[in-house]
């Protein structure tokens, strides 16, 4: 069974999330912030980290990057509704993200067949 970490500070979301995925047939592991994701990533590397960009702690970016400096072949998925206090609407920082090495980035509200269907791609099914 593929491992896949969630990184989401919004408990319905995460609640969704690992719902679906687990239905999915996937294993989930979760954090609520960025740094306690990457030190779970770090203890037990995952298949696959779907990360959102805003949390508290440690933000998404900074995650994504860590993440591709020290696991450069992790496979990542970059989710955000946007930032509530910031100026930055969930287009830019999703290019944001991509270019720090997400592989691939989806806006929230989050189209759950799309989802799956970009999850089951980054991990070769």
């Amino acid at each position: 069974m593929k491992r896949i970490l969630v990184i989401e500070d919004d408990e319905s979301h995460l609640r969704m999330l690992t719902t679906v995925l687990n239905k999915a047939n996937y294993e989930v592991v979760s954090a609520p912030n960025g740094y306690s994701g990457f030190e779970l990533f770090r203890e037990n590397p995952c298949d696959l980290v779907i990360s959102d960009i805003f949390m508290p702690e440690q933000e998404g970016l900074e995650t994504i990057t860590k993440l591709k400096e020290y696991y450069p072949n992790t496979k990542i998925i970059a989710i955000s509704g946007g930032g509530i206090k910031t100026n930055y609407m969930p287009k830019d920082i999703l290019e944001i993200a991509k270019d720090l090495g997400a592989n691939k980035v989806m806006a929230k509200p989050l189209h759950i067949p799309d989802l799956l269907k970009t999850v089951m791609s980054l991990l070769g099914e």
